[in-house]
């Protein structure tokens, strides 16, 4: 009998061991899908560069180098505008900009979405990220700079020693946010003497028109406040480019915490204010402007961009929805062209399938650096003439030589691939530098870089501007 009981109370044993142990594996089971849950969201954020408070140089130079041809430089407390503006006037060849495309939406919680790519030449000259606190409102802004000042490789290694040119950079970012949600950022617009603006409002503050992001995110917490501050309260005149004929002229996309968003274009000392529209290209949206901008660019990829923007619901959906209008993309894989039964031309990929229509895309300038002026049956054509179905051959077969025969694809490939010399020695070639991705109401930036290899950087605004 007594055997008996002892068997039993093995066997009750043998159970609570038993139930123990499959309780300490599925908990162990548990706590490894947790781990692997956890691991694959660490990996997750490892994708983005998330920097939450604003750098500050340890080693005194002024300035953090955080890689792809982009530079932090420390907060300004102070900086003067009169000298900018004069400094600038000397160093006029430094506001040449490229192709831009940006949207923006209002999602089903209010928010507003902007995004925003900047296509720009490929050149030795670094990127900056720019914070100031000296004005009503604190500020984060991007700014990439072309022209014959400091080279990433020269900033990088022997820091700053100009102080004008780093008071200049205190008002030159074209994408600026500040600490209450206001984001405003600026494409390009035809140059020439009928878009010319020698001043806006005479007697007041004068400043050049790429400095209007920074000054508009200084001093105002809505796009209600952006707009009479612009058409009231400063003096903007347009940018002198390096070779004396143009200038450079460029209208504003902004968007606030509150949901409101809309674009301002200027043209001839005039400001139109153009709210609720969903995005701008290199061409003015003011029909009366519109109608005498012979060079105007964009058509195709503005479109492309805001196919399917009614679906985006968030930051980083918005990030990867601008991808459709890279310019990197379009060149990399259009292989060919076709002009359909309209005289329309489209770049395909090599399963045909269109890319892009490229009825006014394509950018003379970029032509004309490659081959020369003088040698080219375009030169001197406006985009109008390009469009015309009666020109669309010649326009196809340039494209061609200039995509195809000229290796300029294949200078393409290998800047990706990482070798840069190719594309940087013949320099002022366009690419597809970086894309933003912003949310107003939630002061979020997300920048997407594509020097060496993609880098994406997530600023939460709020903590930066503390």
């Amino acid at each position: 009998m007594k055997m008996k009981n002892d068997l039993s109370a093995m066997k009750r044993s043998m159970k609570t061991v038993v139930i123990s142990l499959t309780a300490v594996f599925f908990l162990l089971i548990t706590a490894s899908c947790a781990a692997e849950q956890d691991n694959s969201i660490a990996d997750a954020d490892d994708s983005y560069k998330v920097i939450q408070e604003s750098c500050c140089s340890e080693d005194g130079t002024g300035f953090t180098d955080l890689g792809d041809y982009l530079i932090w430089i420390d907060d300004f407390e102070t900086a003067d505008l009169e000298s900018a503006v004069s400094y600038a006037q000397i160093v006029s060849d430094n506001t040449e900009g490229g192709l831009c495309t940006s949207c923006v939406k209002k999602n089903s919680n209010g928010e507003v979405l902007v995004g925003r790519n900047q296509d720009m030449e490929i050149s030795q000259y670094p990127a900056y990220i720019i914070t100031t606190s000296y004005g009503k409102y604190k500020t984060i802004g991007y700014r990439y700079l072309t022209g014959d000042l400091y080279t990433y490789e020269e900033f990088r290694n022997e820091g700053y020693k100009d102080k004008d040119f780093i008071n200049l950079l205190a008002f030159s970012a074209t994408d600026c946010m500040n600490s209450e949600g206001l984001f405003i950022q600026g494409n390009a617009r035809e140059s020439g003497p009928a878009f010319y603006n020698t001043g806006t409002n005479p007697g007041k503050t004068r400043a050049r028109i790429d400095m209007i992001s920074t000054l508009v995110a200084q001093n105002c917490a809505t796009v209600e406040e952006a707009v009479s501050f612009i058409e009231n309260d400063i003096d903007i005149y347009s940018t002198p480019q390096k070779n004396e004929d143009g200038f450079t002229e460029i209208s504003y996309l902004m968007g606030d915490a509150t949901g409101e968003y809309g674009i301002v274009e200027i043209a001839g000392n005039q400001i139109y204010y153009l709210p609720y529209q969903n995005g701008q290209a290199n061409y003015y949206l003011n029909p009366v402007c519109n109608a005498i901008d012979e060079d105007g660019s964009g058509y195709g990829r503005l479109e492309r961009v805001l196919e399917g923007l009614e679906k985006i619901e968030t930051q980083e959906e918005m990030l990867h929805h601008m991808e459709k209008a890279m310019w990197r993309d379009m060149v990399l894989y259009a292989d060919c062209t076709y002009i359909d039964d309209n005289g329309t031309i489209h770049f395909v990929d090599d399963k045909g399938n269109p890319i892009i229509d490229w009825r006014s895309d394509i950018y003379i300038s970029m032509v004309e650096e490659i081959w020369g002026s003088d040698e080219l049956p375009l030169s001197g054509k406006s985009t109008r003439w390009m469009m015309a179905p009666e020109n669309a051959e010649t326009v196809v077969e340039l494209c061609k030589d200039l995509f195809v025969k000229n290796g300029f694809k294949e200078k393409l490939l290998q800047y990706y691939d990482g070798n840069e010399k190719p594309l940087r020695d013949v320099g002022e070639i366009m690419t597809t530098g970086l894309q933003f991705s912003v949310n107003c109401k939630g002061k979020s930036v997300i920048i997407r870089f594509f020097e060496k290899e993609d880098s994406t950087y997530e600023f939460d605004v709020d903590k930066i501007l503390k």
